[in-house]
This record gives C-alpha cells, structure tokens and sequence, in this order.
C-alpha cells in the first residue's frame, strides 16, 4: 500500500491579503497591493517553529540589506514578513 501523497491545507487570508500568490510547506505568499506580499503561517495560530522561522527569515533580510539581488524587505509585524512583489524575476 502506497503512503498518501496528498496534504489539505485549508486556505485563509491574513488580514489585508487579497489573493494568495504561492504556499510552501509551512508558509503563505499573499499578495497585499501591486508591490508588496505577505509571507505568513498556514495556520491562523501559527506554532512557535512557524513564528521563529520567520524571525530568522526577518533576520537575515535586515542583516542582509538592500541588494539588488534580493527581493526588498520591507519589514516585520505580527502577521508575518512583508516583502517587494516580484513578477517574473522584476519588482512590480
């Protein structure tokens, strides 16, 4: 008997996304207006291991800094990390 490939992640819009663009495993990329998407948690509670991912990942962006190879961080709040919206490899 094959394992059960599937997973069912019920869907949900962080206060102020609009349309969800792409998800991960863990993780929502919802888009908030034409230049800024929100990375947030599946669940409307998320877990500790789902908030300090994101920390780190906040983290890494301010270590970081602007460069032009990076999608721009543009910051951190209790609903996850708000990022630059890029179409096609460009920053809309």
């Amino acid at each position: 008997m094959s394992p059960k490939t599937e997973i069912e992640v019920p869907i949900y819009h962080a206060p102020g996304v609009t349309t969800i663009v792409a998800s991960s495993f863990y993780f929502f990329l919802g888009l908030i207006d034409e230049n800024t998407v929100l990375k947030y948690p599946h669940d409307q509670i998320p877990d500790k291991d789902a908030k300090l991912r994101l920390d780190i990942e906040a983290r890494m962006y301010v270590i970081l800094g602007k460069h032009d190879g990076i999608i721009g961080f543009k910051g951190f709040d209790d609903r996850g990390i708000c990022l630059e919206y890029a179409v096609n490899g460009s920053v809309a």
